[in-house]
């Protein structure tokens, strides 16, 4: 039988959800996380841009989400949801809110890198709209790649 959407919250990020999110950033990247500060002051900084999607009132993902130096333009930084949660449509409602969020921002243009072995997470990005545009076989240091991935407002 296939996984169908789980009937879920997507809000805000708050104060009180830092702890949730630092820990899940941790399971989720590993080395590769930010550290418990910056989502502090990530609520701050880009407060619009920063969603969590709760089941049963816990945290189970977050996106986070920092428009850009160039007008017009919006980042998506990370996102990430429980291992035991994935499949069931919270990726999609995450990101999909956050993209809608830089549109009614005045957005035209939403970026985003991934890992080029994220093969889940490269393909919920190409449903929601985004095109691979560039590879960088070191973005985040040596033989760290990630693939930069666009989506256009109102392209096909």
């Amino acid at each position: 039988m296939p996984r169908t959407e789980a009937p879920a919250e997507v809000r805000l990020a708050t104060v009180s959800d830092l702890a949730s999110i630092a820990e899940l950033e941790q399971r989720t990247f590993g080395a590769e996380t930010y550290p418990a500060f910056f989502f502090r002051q990530a609520i701050d900084l880009w407060g619009p841009h920063f969603l969590v999607v709760c089941l049963a009132g816990s945290v189970v993902g977050y996106a986070l989400g920092s428009p850009s130096a160039r007008q017009g333009s919006g980042w998506i930084l990370s996102a990430a949801v429980e291992s035991g949660h994935r499949g069931l449509g919270l990726g999609r409602k995450l990101v999909g809110r956050l993209i809608d969020s830089f549109g009614r921002r005045g957005c035209e243009t939403v970026w985003l890198t991934v890992s080029p072995d994220n093969s889940q997470a490269l393909s919920l990005y190409q449903r929601l709209g985004f095109k691979v545009v560039d590879r960088d076989a070191n973005y985040f240091g040596p033989d760290q790649p990630r693939l930069k991935l666009r989506r256009v407002f109102g392209a096909p």
